[in-house]
C-alpha cells in the first residue's frame, strides 16, 4: 500500500502513540515512578496496572511486565470489525482508537506474544500462527479503510470533508489526496462560475441591444406619422 509524505514523520506518530495509557501486568515487584505527567504507583504482581505505553515497551523489554492488549487488539474483535466495515461502505466503524494504526503496529513488533496471548493462541499452541493473524487482520482492516476513505473522495463536496471515525495516521495520509481533489473542485467550480457569468453579461449586453434597436424604430415611426400629418394640412 502506497501512501503520500504526511506532515508528520512515522517516528512523530509513535511518539504520539506512546503516550497513551495501557494496561499491564507486572511480573516483578516495582517501585512507584514520581512522573510529572503520570505519576505511576508502585506495582505489585499479580495486580495489574495502568501506564503509558512507552514505560509499557520499557517493562516487557526488560522481561518485567506483559502488556495487555486492548480489547480490539484481537483476532475475534478484528475479524468483526473487518465485517462491519465491508458491510457499511458509507461509514467507518467507531470500534478502534484514534491512533488505533501506530498502537497496533508497535504492540506487534513489541509484544507479539501478548497478542496471540489474548487471541487464545498461546494456549492452542499456535504463537507464530496467531501472530501472523493478527498482523494480517491489521493490514487488512487498514487497506479496507483506505480503500473506503479514496471512495469517498469521489464524493466530496469543494467546501467540505466529513471523515468521522477515521483514526489520526489515516486523517494524516488521507489529507493530501483530499486537497488535491478540493482543490480541483474549486477551480472546476470556479470556471463555471466564471462561465455562468459571462453569459448573464452576454444575454444582458444581447437585449440592450434590442432594446435600443426596438427604440430607435419606434422613434422613425413616430417621426414617420408627425410628417404625414404636416402633408395632409
Amino acid at each position: 500500500m502506497s501512501h503520500p509524505t504526511t506532515h508528520l514523520l512515522p517516528a512523530h506518530h509513535v511518539y504520539l502513540a506512546e503516550t497513551l495509557s495501557i494496561t499491564i501486568l507486572p511480573l516483578v515487584p516495582l517501585p512507584a515512578l514520581p512522573l510529572i505527567t503520570h505519576p505511576i504507583p508502585a506495582m505489585h504482581p499479580p495486580h495489574r496496572a495502568t501506564v503509558p505505553l512507552w514505560l509499557a515497551l520499557l517493562l516487557k523489554k526488560q522481561g518485567k511486565a506483559h502488556i495487555i492488549p486492548p480489547p480490539w487488539l484481537t483476532t475475534d474483535n478484528l475479524n468483526q470489525l473487518i465485517k462491519w466495515e465491508v458491510e457499511n461502505p458509507g461509514r467507518f466503524g467507531e470500534g478502534v482508537p484514534w491512533r488505533w494504526v501506530e498502537l497496533g503496529e508497535v504492540l506487534c513488533e513489541a509484544a507479539e506474544d501478548d497478542l496471540v496471548a489474548a487471541s487464545g493462541g498461546g494456549q492452542a499452541g499456535l504463537g507464530a500462527e496467531g501472530e501472523r493473524d493478527v498482523r494480517v487482520l491489521l493490514r487488512t482492516l487498514r487497506e479496507v479503510r483506505w480503500s473506503k476513505a479514496r471512495e469517498g473522495l469521489r464524493g466530496l463536496e469543494a467546501t467540505y470533508l466529513q471523515m468521522n471515525a477515521l483514526g489520526h495516521l489515516e486523517i494524516s495520509e488521507l489529507r493530501p489526496y483530499a486537497k488535491a481533489v478540493v482543490d480541483n473542485l474549486r477551480l472546476i467550480t470556479a470556471s463555471k462560475e466564471e462561465a455562468k457569468a459571462r453569459e448573464e453579461e452576454e444575454e444582458e449586453e444581447r437585449e440592450r441591444r434590442r432594446g435600443s434597436r426596438y427604440g430607435t424604430r419606434g422613434a422613425a415611426s413616430s417621426r414617420g406619422g408627425m410628417d404625414d400629418d404636416d402633408d395632409e394640412d
